[in-house]
């Protein structure tokens, strides 16, 4: 029985890792960077209650002051309180840990000597372990790949390499971009929304005021 391993199953093995592992790497950044934008939002938010309530004290009229403050109160409250059932910083940990873990795998598989009578039974072990990484945290997610396909333009050709109509193989590359930058637009509106919340609240608490006044 030949226990050696094909070089292309090897090759294609740490293809295969490769890029789990450049996946889990944007994952744990994109965590990363939500657990501190959000802290600084949060962060944010407090510094215009204190400067509110500061207001609030000072004000004669109080009354719009007051709403502002509590709708700022809440939308504070509920803000952490789901920033902190999302536990950004605990999965950037988790896929940290993971695509350390992928990046030894991956030297392992360098070294395999294919020629090497054991060359198989090492291959199907690093195999198993890469099976065991892949379920020790949650997947990474399509956009974490795509911006992976960017990044790498080897790897793009590569995934596309099939189809032999250029035509084809360009709209297939345009879609994962236009995805991508969508995705990007849309975090960005996102972020600025929550940003100009604190702005928005004055407005807000004319319309509230106005119809108080028109419902009696």
């Amino acid at each position: 029985m030949n226990n050696c391993i094909p070089r292309k199953d090897v090759d294609d093995k740490m293809d295969i890792i490769y890029c789990t592992r450049k996946c889990r790497i944007n994952a744990a950044e994109r965590y990363k960077f939500l657990d501190q934008l959000l802290l600084a939002i949060n962060t944010y938010y407090s510094a215009f209650l204190i400067i509110l309530s500061v207001i609030f004290l000072l004000n004669s009229n109080p009354i719009g002051i007051g709403i502002m403050l509590i709708s700022l109160s809440i939308l504070t409250f509920t803000f952490n309180a789901i920033c902190m059932s999302l536990q950004f910083k605990d999965r950037y940990y988790s896929f940290k840990a993971n695509y350390i873990e992928l990046g030894a795998l991956y030297n392992e598989l360098k070294l395999i000597d294919c020629d090497a009578d054991n060359s198989r039974s090492i291959f199907e072990e690093i195999t198993k372990k890469y099976d065991l990484l892949l379920n020790m945290c949650e997947n990474h997610t399509t956009y974490d790949y795509y911006k992976f396909l960017i990044n790498d333009h080897n790897a793009l050709d590569k995934k596309f390499a099939y189809i032999e109509d250029q035509k084809l193989k360009k709209s297939s590359i345009d879609g994962i971009k236009k995805y991508y930058y969508y995705r990007l637009i849309l975090k960005f509106i996102f972020f600025a929304l929550l940003v100009s919340v604190p702005f928005i609240t004055p407005y807000l608490v004319n319309i509230i005021k106005i119809f108080i006044l028109n419902a009696y």
